[in-house]
């Protein structure tokens, strides 16, 4: 809004020193009630790391703040883009770069989103976050219609839904210190129940690079020089495609990890993850992970 231009230099700081953005600018901006975080380190120039995280909330009708797909993210490190797109566009009706995807018919609308349940940040780098994925699997009812015998209605501001019975739990670390060797750290922690053919989703960049899979290990990009790594744990046996597409569980620990050369090793034992020097656990108790 062009008027507003006067109230804006009206209170600008003019007798604030500029400082670089590294000692200025914070390394994460968030947006929990809209959705939407920023993360960024060390604020030096084009190769810094930049992680977009889009779970974009939805809010009640009316609002302009819907914009974006259901998960949708991009990763940005080592001067390449590797997660997403280079813009997040407008609804399309088409889940986001890191959304999973189940086989139940038209179970999936982007008018609703994952509630957050709790995220927490450090000055030092790191941070977590955890989610309720289950609304995103809904089946959106046309305008007086009514959910088979065994599906429970749910009207929301944004229509009304049928409950498939789909559940989701998902959790988030990122870890941009450094300590487990490499300048990227990403984990996911996923947990579904009730959905048919349930498969892990991570849509890779157009310039990112030839992904080779490797049993439950894809290396993207150049082994010897700028590449990432994302790593599969499960119970169960899983299947891998070099889009990063995993399939035969529903319950997925994935870890991610960017980095110049040999990327650091991966070890599961329990509950707890070592990659490098960073060790991981998941709180059974709140569902968000814990970085040591």
């Amino acid at each position: 809004w062009a008027y507003h231009a006067a109230y804006l230099l009206m209170n600008y700081p003019l007798d604030v020193p500029a400082r670089p953005p590294t000692e200025s600018l914070p390394w994460v901006a968030p947006d929990p009630a809209g959705g939407h975080w920023v993360f960024r380190r060390p604020w030096q120039g084009a190769r810094d790391t930049l992680v977009v995280l889009n779970p974009r909330f939805d809010h009640p009708g009316g609002t302009h703040w819907v914009t974006g797909q259901s998960w949708d993210m991009q990763l940005f490190a080592l001067g390449k883009l590797w997660i997403g797109d280079r813009k997040m566009v407008e609804k399309t009706g088409a889940p986001g770069a890191a959304l999973p995807t189940t086989g139940n018919p038209r179970a999936f609308t982007d008018n609703l989103s994952a509630r957050l349940t709790g995220w927490h940040a450090t000055p030092a780098g790191t941070a977590t976050l955890s989610f309720d994925m289950s609304p995103i699997y809904m089946r959106q009812l046309a305008r007086g219609e009514t959910p088979p015998a065994g599906q429970k209605l749910v009207r929301m501001s944004r229509g009304s839904f049928a409950d498939l019975g789909i559940r989701g739990q998902r959790s988030v670390a990122l870890d941009l210190t450094g300590a487990s060797g490499a300048p990227v750290l990403m984990v996911f922690a996923d947990k579904f129940t009730g959905a048919a053919d349930f498969a892990w989703n991570l849509k890779l960049a157009r310039e990112a690079g030839e992904a080779k899979v490797e049993g439950n290990v894809v290396t993207v990009g150049d082994p010897a020089g700028a590449n990432m790594r994302v790593t599969f744990i499960s119970g169960k046996p899983v299947t891998v495609t070099p889009a990063i597409r995993a399939t035969g569980s529903d319950e997925h620990l994935v870890v991610i990890t960017v980095q110049s050369g040999q990327a650091p090793a991966v070890k599961a034992e329990g509950g707890t993850v070592t990659v490098g020097g960073q060790t991981i656990r998941r709180d059974t108790s709140t569902g968000q992970f814990v970085l040591h």
